[in-house]
């Protein structure tokens, strides 16, 4: 898994909702948060990752180490 660049039409499509929380998603979710970490960032979307499902992970803190800090966010809905 590596990080999508602009102009990768992956990062303009709609990504599609989950609708298996299984073993795979918790798989893929350690993967992202390897490479944000890997990378020094404090959140990853799927999309950044070439996968067009909504889904993001992220730690505010940025710290490996701050388990507590550590939030998935699958299918987000903006309310305002």
């Amino acid at each position: 898994m590596t990080i999508t660049k602009y102009p990768n039409p992956v990062l303009q499509t709609k990504a599609v909702k989950i609708t298996e929380f299984d073993e795979r998603l918790k798989n893929l979710c350690g993967e992202m948060r390897s490479i944000m970490y890997q990378e020094e960032g404090v959140g990853l979307a799927a999309p950044q990752v070439n996968l067009s499902i909504q889904l993001f992970v992220y730690n505010p803190l940025g710290e490996k180490l701050r388990k507590s800090q550590k939030r998935i966010v699958c299918n987000p809905k903006i309310l305002e």
